[in-house]
């Protein structure tokens, strides 16, 4: 879709939920898809890190009719089998 319309080209065109998620919750998330129940070492902030980040698609809506159709536990369990799948037996 997006890489078919002329009104895409050159631009950049955000496909998140809207939704803010702590890096935190993802990383338990991860923990939990694998059943790691070690602990984490969670270090300060440093001055450079981002502090929050929410990817909406309000223009990919407008553009092209893009609605987000996957939740995020659901988008994160298909992307880690994708990556074991692809990387496992290298």
């Amino acid at each position: 879709m997006a890489y078919e319309s002329e009104m895409t080209r050159g631009r950049v065109i955000n496909l998140g939920s809207g939704k803010e998620i702590s890096m935190k919750a993802v990383i338990d998330a991860i923990c939990k898809y694998y059943g790691y129940n070690g602990g984490i070492e969670y270090r300060p902030e440093r001055p450079a890190d981002v502090k929050r980040l929410c990817a909406g698609s309000e223009l990919a809506r407008e553009l092209i009719g893009f609605t987000p159709q996957t939740d995020f536990e659901t988008g994160l369990r298909k992307t880690l089998d994708w990556y074991e799948e692809k990387y496992t037996n290298l």
